[in-house]
Order: structure tokens, then sequence, then C-alpha cells
């Protein structure tokens, strides 16, 4: 299929002989698996570069899509080279570190770590005593070399008499005792510096989780838009636990470091000649391990992405064994397999030969190094006259041949630190996410007592532009909306995009900015604080969230209510009868529950937990996918009478389930379109409503027609009794009325000087229509 028509049918083989080539349909660029764009897509910098290898397994797993049978494989370097820059994959990056660039930059993320665990004094103090504890090492082998150097001065004296052996046996107790002191000094200092650091590296953990957590708990909604929830979490425990593994292998690399400082310097200190061969060694080093890091990294990627390979298909092959031999294209897929299997193959071997390769590099360092040592000490006797003690040579010459065998593995410690580092510079990420509105305002205006009483609600002149301002078509999500929710009406909602959904939902709940006010009951939302407006709010979302925890810490969080109260909640939306199968009844786990019930039932518990804190504003998002006809009716029959004190929306896809409500409101282009009861939308043939319900069969209009008929005839909106005095506090101010467009006869106009309809009791809320 192409634009929408039938182009070819067939079997694959028919569709060969014809000449279609199927292969290069497939892999063309209009090709695309909708999730992998769904990844590329969404998926911010944050956690690009872990999902690199994710978007290179999808982009591999197609059998069909790597080229034919008989194509030569290459070098696993270049065909996985070419397959990631035809799919526009950053896998292989100039950049081998990781994306971040706040405020830590990548060179500062070390520091930052240590500042966070233990702050100025405690990087002071563990510095010390790494100094101490490396010092202890390094006086150790010196004190031995003193030792046997006054071991062979005290042996080459003719011992004549008892008083120089006595003597002589003094000495050596001395320096025993000497030696096990600075053993059991340095024991102790070692002890310390690991303690000292396992209590930073801890206390680091602990504030980079914790950080890391409260931003993404106040992360604005427009970053799990971009980020799907699954990804943040995997990617965000992911970090977690590399973070919990990195304190052993960066003390191991400290240790390390410090023993090729020690090195240096011990080796300077013999023959300060040798400082002219140390220093452009170490800037050699330096350089190699910066190459060393660039190197590896896209190596471990290609790795990483062709061993993914080999397994996503493994898995594909055999989910689809039966269509396979069905086509019989078994031999195809083996050979794609076996072609998968030697990309990764190459890709192991490239990294094993590229650190072998590297690593006779580093040795070479380190054997010029001691063959610096040897000269240097044979030209300062031969040429400076100079006499080097013999213990102090023999000293610098042990550290220099102990530099080849811990080269390598410093190298290899330090790439895993490095790696690891990545995840600390991901939370920091996380940390430097902007919240969103604070949940405490500036001013946080007193509520009267039973604060929300009417549940009415107004929108004057609100805007919603869209998130993070990424430009939309036609500007703002919603653009100056004017209406009135009245007191205990049930309202249904019909948005034309799910973005103007989202957007008045983030409006009610405060969820993302917007221009001008919205009143509940006559207060500006702006002023209270946000956790106090959304506990006001009952939100029954179209998949609806149950929270780890027993069916009672469910439906009643904050233990208000007894047992009898939430059982005959239970009974109206007939889910007692499944409670009461339970062994635990309402203590059992919701775990035990949440797999087996269906969408419609986890409406039902949310709509008891509302029934339960009898709220006054019920917000209801119809699911995406029909429900079943007996919990529809269920739910419906549950709105419309057990919320007879309550205002509810209703949002709906169709009409045919709000065709009861009091007033039916249309949005289109981010305005409302038409708002008023059922019956007069119904009676304007050219009205978006009476579109609605044509396009659902004239059987099934004719019945709706009768409905909103009866609904208009029998059961009217009728208002409650407002007393005026419940808004004296917010009267608005004198003069300057402030009026919407009027173009609809079903807009109102706020703050006016009329009185109209049911509103003719509230100062606030003073509306009129053309209609009234």
């Amino acid at each position: 299929m192409s634009q929408c028509r039938v182009h070819h049918i067939g079997s694959y083989d028919e569709l060969l002989e014809c000449g279609v080539n199927v292969n290069k349909i497939l892999t063309s660029r209009s090709y695309k698996n909708v999730e992998v764009s769904k990844l590329a897509d969404s998926t911010s910098p944050l956690i690009q570069d872990l999902a690199n290898a994710s978007m290179a397994l999808s982009l591999t797993t197609n059998p069909l899509t790597s080229g034919s049978k008989d194509s030569p494989a290459g070098s696993a370097f270049d065909i996985l080279q070419a397959d990631f820059k035809e799919s526009g994959d950053p896998l292989i990056s100039n950049d081998g570190d990781s994306n971040y660039s706040g405020p830590f930059h990548k060179r500062s993320i070390y520091t930052t770590y240590f500042l966070l665990g233990g702050g100025f004094c405690g990087i002071f103090f563990f510095i010390f005593t790494c100094l101490l504890e490396q010092g202890g090492f390094v006086l150790c082998e010196w004190w031995l070399a003193y030792w046997s150097e006054n071991y062979q001065n005290v042996s080459a004296v003719t011992f004549t008499k008892n008083s120089l052996i006595g003597q002589s046996a003094t000495v050596i107790d001395y320096h025993i005792f000497v030696y096990i002191g600075i053993v059991a000094a340095t024991v102790l200092l070692g002890l310390l510096q690991a303690i000292l650091f396992y209590a930073i590296a801890q206390k680091a953990g602990w504030l980079l989780h914790d950080l890391a957590v409260g931003s993404l708990l106040q992360a604005p909604l427009s970053f799990f838009d971009a980020n799907s929830r699954g990804g943040v979490l995997s990617h965000f425990l992911r970090d977690v636990g590399i973070v919990d593994s990195l304190p052993p292998v960066l003390l191991d690399l400290i240790e390390s470091l410090s023993v090729l400082l020690a090195t240096a310097l011990i080796v300077g200190c013999v023959n300060y000649w040798l400082f002219i061969v140390i220093v452009p060694l170490f800037f050699l080093f330096m350089w190699a391990v910066k190459r060393f890091y660039k190197a590896t990294q896209d190596v471990e990627r290609i790795e990483l992405a062709s061993k993914c390979a080999v397994g996503a298909h493994v898995v594909s092959s055999m989910e689809g064994i039966q269509t396979l031999r069905s086509l019989n294209v078994e031999q195809r897929f083996l050979h794609k397999f076996d072609v998968y299997q030697d990309r990764s193959t190459a890709a192991c071997y490239l990294h094993l030969a590229a650190n072998r390769w590297f690593g006779i590099r580093v040795d070479l360092i380190g054997l010029a190094l001691v063959i610096g040592v040897v000269l240097a000490s044979f030209l300062v006797v031969e040429f400076q006259g100079l006499e080097l003690p013999a213990s102090l040579v023999a000293l610098s010459l042990y550290y220099s041949l102990n530099l080849t065998n811990v080269n390598q593995p410093v190298l290899r410690k330090s790439a895993a630190v490095h790696f690891k580092m990545r995840s600390v510079s991901h939370l920091l990420q996380y940390y430097q996410l902007s919240p969103e509105v604070p949940l405490l305002a500036d001013v946080d205006t007193p509520t009267p007592p039973g604060w929300p009483r009417y549940g009415i609600i107004t929108c004057e002149g609100v805007s919603v532009p869209p998130a993070n301002g990424a430009p939309a078509k036609g500007g703002n999500l919603l653009r100056n909306i004017w209406c009135c929710i009245r007191a205990q009406e049930k309202m249904g909602m019909i948005f034309c995009t799910a973005s103007e959904q989202r957007a008045f939902l983030s409006m009610l709940f405060r969820l993302t900015d917007y221009v001008g006010v919205v009143r509940i009951d006559g207060l500006d939302t702006l002023t209270l604080q946000k956790n106090k407006l959304r506990d006001k709010l009952m939100y029954i979302s179209q998949n609806p969230t149950l929270f780890i925890g027993s069916i009672r810490e469910n439906l009643d969080p904050d233990q208000n209510f007894t047992d009898a109260q939430v059982w005959k909640v239970l009974e109206e939306v007939r889910l007692s009868t499944l409670v009461l199968s339970l062994d635990n009844k309402l203590a059992t786990d919701i775990s035990i529950l949440a797999d087996g019930m269906s969408v419609g039932q986890r409406q039902l518990l949310r709509l008891a937990s509302a029934m339960l804190q009898q709220s006054k504003i019920v917000i209801y998002e119809e699911p995406s996918s029909s429900l079943d006809i007996m919990c529809n009716t269920l739910i419906q029959n549950i709105l419309r009478i057990q919320f007879p004190s309550s205002t509810v929306l209703h949002i709906a896809h169709l009409p045919d389930t709000i065709i009861h409500t009091d007033r039916i409101m249309i949005f289109s282009e981010g305005k409302i379109a038409e708002v008023d009861t059922p019956y007069y939308l119904l009676q304007n043939p050219s009205s978006r409503l009476s579109c609605l319900v044509a396009e659902l069969g004239s059987a099934q209009a004719e019945n709706l027609r009768q409905l909103a008929l009866n609904k208009h005839e029998n059961r009217p909106y009728v208002a409650p009794h407002i007393d005026p005095e419940d808004f004296q506090d917010f009267a608005p101010p004198l003069g300057g009325d402030m009026k919407a467009p009027n173009n609809l006869n079903v807009l109102p106009t706020f703050h006016s000087s009329r009185l109209a309809g049911v509103l003719n009791q509230l100062p606030t809320n003073k509306f009129s229509t053309d209609r009234l």
C-alpha cells in the first residue's frame, strides 16, 4: 500500500517474480519502525546516551533491513557504522562522553561528587589521609633500604669485642621496632582512609538519590511528555545502581594513582636528573589515556549494539517461528543470525585487540622509565662522581619495575570509573531539571471552611501556551477561554485534539503556566497552594493508576472513614463481591488484583474513592478503548446519581455517553466552539454536536435526540441555593466591566452589571447570554 492505494497483492515469492523489490521498500527511509520513531523523537538528551544501544537494537532487529543474503559482511566497524549513519542514529559519535552539559561540567563531576559527600573539610581530610597512608608505604620501603644500608656498614666492622656485638644487636632491635611502628601506623591510616572515603561516598550517594528523586517528582509535565515514564524509571534505577557500585572501584583507582605518584617522587628524589624523563613521560601517559577513553567508548558501544542485535534476532525469530516455517525462510534467518554473530565476534575481538595494543604501548612507557633510572644512575656515578646509596637505587628500580604492573590496571580502573561517573552526571542533570510552579504559592489565600462548597469553575480569558514554549500549530493550545461551569452542574466535554484536553486538565491542576484567571467558588487558583488545590479535585483518568498497598489504602489513603463506609461504596460500584472473595478482604494487597482488573474496574475503584470522599469537583475521562456494556452503563449511572451535590466534568470521545448531562462544551482549535444543553445544540442542524450525532447512524441519532428531549423536559438543571455571603470577600472591583466576546450565544460576560439565569445570586460570576 502507498498513498492510501493498494499497488500490489500476492505472496512474497509472487511479488519477487513480478519484479517488486520488497527489501528496497522496507529499507527505504519512508519505512520506519514505530517504536524506534517514538524513541528517537521523544527521548531527551538526558537519556539519549543510554538509549543509543536500544535504538541500534531496534534498527537491526528486522532481518529484512540488512541487505540481501549474498552481500559481503565486510569489517564489523564499517558495517555497523554504515548502519547507524543510514538510520541517523548518533551511536557512532565524536563525543564519547556523556551529553551532560549543565552547570556541573564533566571535568568537575569528581569535585562535585566529593563536595556532596564531605564538603571542603571532608575533601581536605581525605586527601591528607591519602598522603599520610601512601607516605607510610613509602616510609616502610625507605626504612628497609636504610636498614639494609646500615646493616652493611655495621657488618663491615670486625667485631672483636663483645661490646660491639651487643651494640649491633641493639641497633637491629631498634630498626625492627621502628619498622613495626611504621607498619602499624600505615595500617591504621589505611583503615582511617577507607572509613572516611566510604562515609563520603555513602553520603554523596544518598544526596544524589534524594536530589534526583525530589527533582523528578517536581518535574514539569513536559519532561514526561518528552520521556516515557518507563524509560525515566529504568535509567534512573540503572544510574542509582551504578552510583552505589562506584565506591570500591573509585577507592581502588585512588590507591593505584597514589602508587604512580609515589613512584615518580621516589625516583625523582633519588636522582633529580630523572625529572627530565618523568615529566615528558607523564604528559605522554595522560595523552595516551585520553586517546584510550575516546577509542574504547566507541568500541564498547559497537560491541554492545552488536550483542543486542544477536539477542534481538534470536528472540524475534523464536516468537515468529510458526511464520518462518510456514514461509519456508528458516535458512535465510539462520544466515542473518550468522551475520549478526560474526559482527558481534568482530566487535568483541576489536575491543580485546584495542586493549592489548594499548597495553603494550603503556608498558613501553614503564620500560622507558626503568631504562632511564638505570642509565641516569650510571651516568651520575660515572660523570659527576656522586655516590648514590645502593639501597635507594634499588628502591627506585623496584618502584619503576612495579610501574609496569600498575599502568594497565590503572587504565582499566580509570575507564570503569569514568563510565560510572557518567551516571553521577545523569543524576546531577535530573537535579538540574526546572521544577514546575512551586507547591507553595507566594501568597496563600485562606479558604473558608468547607471550600469548595458549590464547585463553581470559571475561566476568565485563559490561554495555555505550548509546553516549554515549543511552537504549536495555531499558537496557544487554549486561546482566550471564557466559560462558567455552574454549581453542581454535570458538564459533558468533547475535545477535538488530545493536546487541548491535556492543556485544559493541566490548567485546572496547575500543571502548566497559563494566562488569565481560573476561579473555583470565586477563589483565584493561582493564589492557592497547589497541594491544597489538587486535594479538592478528584480525577479519574482513562487508565487509572493503582498505588502499592491494600485495597483500603487505595480507597481511603488518610484512613478517615470506617470499614462500613468503605464497604458501602464498594457495594454501590458492584465491587464488594470481588473483594469479599479475597482472603484478606480490604487488607488484600492491590497488586493481587491489579493484573486481572479491567480498565473499567479500575475506574470503578477510583469512583468509589471519590464517592467516599464526597469530592465537590469530579473530572472523569472516558477510556480510549470501549468498555463493556455493563461496566459502561454502571459508570454512567454512578456519575449521574451518586454525585448529586458535585460538579462533574465528563470528558468523552463521542456524544452518546454525555447526552444526559446538563450542558455539553465542545472545544475546537483551542477555543470553545459551542456550549449549551444537548437539546438546544441538537436543534441546530449545523452545530458540531448535531454533526457528531449524525455520524453515529440514523437510529442511534434519533435515540440520542429523544434522550436529550427527555432530559430537557423532565430533568433540567436546577441551581442550588447559593449564599451571597460566601462570596463577599471575593467581590469584583468596581467599574471597568470586563466582557468576553459574545459572537457565540453561549459565551458568558463576566463582571457585568446584569444578572441572568441561575447565577443571579453569585456576585463574582455574573454572566448573561443572548438566548437568556
